[in-house]
C-alpha cells in the first residue's frame, strides 16, 4: 500500500506557509493588511 506524504513548512517570511501533499503544493498566506504578501489564499479561503 502506498504511504500518502504530507509537509506543511511555515516559513520566515511573514505569514507564508507551503504545504505539499502527494504531488500537490500550495502556498497559503495573509493579505498585506494583515501582515502577510499576499501570495495565496487565507487559511480561511483555503478550507
Amino acid at each position: 500500500m502506498n504511504n500518502p506524504t504530507s509537509k506543511t513548512i511555515l516559513n520566515t517570511r511573514n505569514y507564508l506557509t507551503e504545504s505539499k501533499m502527494r504531488n500537490h503544493f500550495t502556498v497559503i498566506d495573509e493579505p498585506k493588511d494583515l501582515g502577510g504578501d499576499d501570495n495565496g489564499p487565507t487559511p480561511v479561503e483555503h478550507l
